[in-house]
């Protein structure tokens, strides 16, 4: 089946699971990791092939001229998340601004988290940066489905501002921790780190290298303004792997769990 364009594609979304939004570059050759796809098995995919064009360049213009490379693309990726399930949904979109796009795409589609693509190679082992209370709820929810459906080890970060906050920092983690072995996972399969800085995304990137994924809740900035806009401290540059950004404002109907 082709993408239509702007236009969506349900294939059996089934309510009770995570939807991920999975942006890709429609102009570019693109060519998924198979750990990638198996990071997304636990979760239903919305595939949004975006193709940049200028701003004097309009979507109907580099539509006519390059749709069928896009769509091309686009099935490409799509082909295995097809195989062997239901719940994928897709479109194109010929759009001057990348990140306008992404961000409304994950509202429409009622989105909970947003892949931001990196380098992976083996998926073993999954950092998650947990903050204070106000994200814990929804990470642990997100989280609890991944190792559900994907069996990794965890690591569960918090980044203290200062060693006198080393303590509060561990309650934080082992709450995190007993909140997901309360749902019937492996304590085993999670480790916690206490990384005392005062600018926590190089703190996490530090970490994130031994790791093959991420996985952290949406703050203050935004994802244009953290990670997907120009702001220097990107964290998805920082990281290099890729990076799974839970919504804050989502429905929480899904996870069932308290807001972030």
């Amino acid at each position: 089946m082709s993408p239509d364009p702007d236009a969506s594609r349900s294939v059996g979304a089934d309510p009770t699971r995570f939807r991920v939004l999975v942006p890709i570059d429609a102009s570019r050759d693109v060519e998924p990791s198979p750990h990638l796809y198996r990071l997304l098995e636990a979760f239903d995919p919305v595939v949004l092939g975006y193709y940049p064009i200028p701003e004097q360049t309009t979507p109907e213009q580099a539509r006519g001229e390059f749709e069928d490379e896009a769509v091309d693309r686009v099935e490409g990726v799509l082909a295995p998340l097809l195989a062997d399930r239901a719940g994928v949904e897709s479109l194109l979109v010929f759009t001057p601004d990348r990140v306008e796009t992404i961000e409304r795409v994950a509202e429409e589609y009622a989105c909970d988290a947003v892949l931001a693509p990196g380098a992976i190679e083996r998926l073993e082992r999954v950092l998650v940066p947990v903050r204070g209370g106000t994200n814990v709820g929804r990470i642990v929810a997100f989280v609890d489905a991944l190792v559900e459906e994907v069996t990794v080890g965890v690591t569960l970060l918090h980044v203290a501002p200062e060693e006198d906050r080393r303590e509060e920092s561990e309650l934080v983690l082992r709450g995190a921790r007993e909140r997901l072995v309360e749902q019937g996972l492996d304590p085993g399969l999670f480790d916690l780190e206490v990384r005392v800085a005062d600018r926590p995304i190089p703190a996490i990137a530090e970490v994130a290298a031994t790791h093959d994924a991420v996985v952290i809740g949406e703050t203050e900035p935004s994802i244009r303004d953290r990670l997907l806009g120009d702001r220097p401290e990107r964290l998805v540059e920082a990281v290099g792997c890729p990076v799974l950004i839970v919504r804050r404002d989502h429905d929480e109907s899904v996870s069932g769990s308290e807001t972030s």
